[in-house]
């Protein structure tokens, strides 16, 4: 089950777009959204999702996704093996043996690419993220089918379909969403914004990614450091 969030107040989809377009000045105060206005706004919006998508601090919706895999490779998204929102990467990653939870790495393209024995039966120690599409595909390393496997992964923004949609957003997403879409939408109208309108877009969606931001931990090996295990916060 997804992470639950508290919320801000649900809007829809069309009080974003009507107010985002007021901002750049395509539609005046008073106004309404006429149908054409509707739909340019919603494609603008989606497009604006899917972009964002790319950018992993703009993410909200973490999941931790719980499977026993049989075999070392298995497809993850809306038809997948296991059914959820196609994720963007793999945050982290575990397995459950005895009742007890096991850290499984991470691991790159090239590092899964050096395994040479990919079929090996035994305990789960490292995970592969291969973002195909519709599904993502994992591929682990090694697997017994008895373990439990989970995975924590980040979800993008869903797209709509409609400008009567809810969105249901965390605290200042909606704001970032009106004043980047306004930003989006004004070439499309031939309109400028403001400088403050700019500078609100990019003061939301960098205060978004501040929150998003998870500070890793770095470690240093005790045989560097005189015996010592030493370990410190750093930003991202």
């Amino acid at each position: 089950m997804p992470i639950v969030v508290s919320l801000s107040n649900a809007v829809t989809n069309g009080d974003i777009i009507s107010r985002a377009m007021r901002l750049s000045g395509s539609l005046a105060g008073g106004e309404t959204l006429d149908a054409s206005q509707a739909a340019d706004g919603l494609v603008a919006l989606n497009s604006m999702l899917e972009v964002w998508a790319l950018e992993k601090l703009m993410l909200f919706k973490f999941e931790t996704i719980a499977f026993k895999p049989v075999t070392n490779s298995f497809t993850i998204g809306p038809t997948g093996d296991v059914v959820t929102l196609r994720p963007v990467e793999i945050q982290s990653a575990y397995r459950t043996s005895g009742g007890v939870d096991l850290p499984i790495d991470v691991i790159s393209r090239e590092q899964y690419e050096s395994i040479t024995l990919k079929g090996q039966a035994s305990p789960t120690s490292a995970v592969y993220y291969k973002p195909e599409f519709p599904n993502g595909r994992v591929l682990c390393w090694p697997v017994n089918g008895v373990d439990t496997l989970n995975l924590t992964v980040q979800q993008p923004l869903l797209g709509f379909t409609s400008i009567t949609d809810v969105m249901n957003l965390p605290p200042g997403y909606q704001e970032t969403l009106t004043f980047n879409l306004a930003v989006t939408l004004a070439p499309e109208f031939n309109t400028e914004v403001s400088r403050t309108v700019m500078r609100q877009a990019m003061n939301t969606k960098r205060l978004i990614k501040t929150v998003n931001n998870e500070i890793p931990m770095l470690s240093v090996d005790p045989a560097l450091s005189g015996g010592v295990s030493t370990q410190w916060w750093t930003p991202a």
